[in-house]
This record gives structure tokens, sequence and C-alpha cells, in this order.
């Protein structure tokens, strides 16, 4: 049993850069980032077809003392876009009072894989631009001893549960 964190564990399932001491990390998926909202949400306000269109829209913002965790200012930047000043909408104190406000047609959020993709397969949420920022960081299973077979078996299944998982939300990313 590995003792990285209080307790002895076999297997973790991390979010990160795949890179901790002591450990072999298996990456299930990087992470995409893509602007979501409601159906509805879209159909009632302007159109978005460039990421500069977001800047007229109500945008859902949730903090974090994480610097790897986008935020709008990032996301814009990474398209080239200036916003010239701050940027409308409310501040949740976390990611997932900010996905429930999109599920409720308050604006446009961020949406991750790990928090999204249902919603996306669902119909609940729709990505409203179709290139997603795919980041240097991802979800990894993260063990100490891959020679037990019951960690071997488990790994090829999480592995097999990510990809499929992947090739859904890439589906409806693009």
């Amino acid at each position: 049993m590995w003792r990285a964190w209080p307790v002895a564990i076999d297997v973790a399932v991390r979010f990160g850069d795949g890179d901790w001491p002591d450990c072999q990390s298996h990456l299930l998926y990087r992470e995409r980032i893509v602007p979501v909202a409601t159906p509805d949400y879209i159909s009632r306000t302007k159109t978005i077809t460039c990421p500069v269109d977001l800047v007229d829209h109500t945008l859902l913002h949730a903090l974090s003392l994480d610097r790897s965790w986008y935020d709008w200012y990032q996301w814009f930047e990474h398209f080239g876009v200036q916003p010239g000043g701050p940027l409308a909408g409310p501040t949740f104190d976390n990611h997932l009072l900010m996905m429930q406000a999109a599920l409720s047609g308050r604006g446009v959020a961020l949406g991750w894989i790990g928090t999204a993709s249902d919603c996306l397969r669902q119909g609940q949420l729709t990505a409203v631009l179709k290139d997603p920022i795919i980041l240097d960081t991802g979800l990894y299973a993260v063990v100490r001893n891959t020679r037990d077979k019951r960690i071997e078996s488990f790994l090829k299944w999480i592995t097999a549960l990510a990809a499929a998982e992947t090739e859904i939300v890439n589906g409806s990313f693009l």
C-alpha cells in the first residue's frame, strides 16, 4: 500500500500534470475546456460565432485559488481577445455552483470534461463554440506498484472507461 497521503491506498485518481514523486502516473485524459450554456440561453441571446462574441454575454465565473484552473480572462487571452475591461456576470465561490447557474440558463460557463460531459451528452448544455482548449493537465490514475494483477486489471478498466468518456466528449465538443 502506498502512503503518499495520510491513508494507505493502491490507486489514486488525480488531476494535474502527472508528475508526482514515488509513483507511476497513467494519463486517463487531457482536460478540455469549452464555453457551455443551455440551449434556451443560446436561443434567446445574441448569436455566438467566435470568441469575441462572448464579451457581450453574461459570463459565469468561479473563484479558484488553484492557478491551473482557467478563468475567462485566460480563455480570452488564449484566443487573442482583449475584453477591454471587467467581464460581466456573477462570480461563484466554486465551480459546481457556477455549473448549476449555467444549467439554470443564467449565462455561459467554462465547461471542463469532468463537470460538463454528462450535461453535454444529455443535451442540458451545449458547447457554444466548437474549439476546446486542450490543457497540459489532465486526469491520471496514480499507482505505486503495477505488478499487482488486481491493480493492472483496474488500470485497464479505468483507462478504457476514460477513453470511452473522452470519445463521447470529443464528439460533443467538436
